[in-house]
């Protein structure tokens, strides 16, 4: 069932269905973000949730978004033979190294994938069977045709719907607000994965915030949700993967490496 929050130390499951605990974890994760463009919820578009439902492949696929989904799904997609667009409002792979990134996006370009950067998209329409994106310049406005859409603008967290103010728990739309032992607001409340305000998003990091949050909760252990080197990788070809702080992160909080 579908549950919410009635107090700080009560969840109520559908209507009939109340639950007290000395302890609530709330592991709700995230969903595709959906940008605010003119136009894109009367036209159809895919996700990275429901891309793998195709059975034909695209004949021009246009994805919004150059970062890590948005770039695998455009190199397999080329590689299937589709024709592939990507627009990005800002810079593709912006949380990776930059020299690194350079490598990979230089191979997704001698492979016939168009990647445009720093474009501002004024609005979404459908064209009969096909999409347009519109994008706006200083000069007027240029079109981009394809059969199909893929939005990969990133993923924002699942909080509608729990009822947190009733249970003194602070949140943003981007996520739950935790301490660095990944309690919320109200101290017998854990949120981890996705769902956490500014955690990176993936699998392995809700693995590791459970395992911590089990280490404190159960056993009293002290535990630091900031300490831990995490890994990540990009699943194209060549993959691009990093462990700790960029060269960037590094030199922010050190001055001088």
């Amino acid at each position: 069932g579908t549950a919410q929050f009635k107090d700080r130390r009560t969840v109520v499951v559908g209507s009939d269905c109340e639950i007290r605990a000395r302890r609530f974890v709330i592991a709700t994760g995230s969903s595709p973000a959906v940008p605010p463009i003119p136009g894109l919820n009367e036209c159809p578009y895919l996700t990275n949730e429901t891309i793998f439902e195709l059975t034909q492949c695209p004949k021009h696929l246009v994805v919004i978004g150059a970062g890590p989904i948005g770039l695998e799904l455009a190199q397999a997609h080329r590689r299937l033979g589709a024709e592939v667009t990507v627009l990005e409002a800002a810079q593709p792979l912006a949380k990776d190294d930059p020299e690194c990134a350079a490598v990979v996006l230089d191979q997704l370009a001698r492979e016939g994938v168009t990647i445009r950067a720093g474009v501002r998209i004024a609005r979404v329409e459908r064209a009969r069977a096909r999409v347009r994106v519109v994008l706006a310049h200083g000069d007027g406005e240029e079109v981009v045709e394809g059969s199909h859409l893929l939005v990969a603008a990133g993923r924002k967290a699942n909080v509608e719907g729990l009822n947190l103010e009733a249970a003194g728990i602070a949140y943003e739309p981007r996520g739950i607000r935790v301490d660095s032992r990944l309690r919320t607001t109200n101290k017998k409340v854990y949120a981890i994965g996705d769902v956490v305000l500014g955690a990176l998003q993936f699998t392995h990091v809700a693995n590791h915030h459970a395992g911590l949050v089990i280490r404190n909760a159960l056993f009293r252990l002290p535990v630091d949700a900031g300490k831990a080197p995490i890994p990540w990788v990009t699943y194209t070809d060549p993959e691009l993967a990093q462990v700790g702080l960029s060269e960037d992160d590094a030199l922010k909080r050190h001055k001088a490496i």
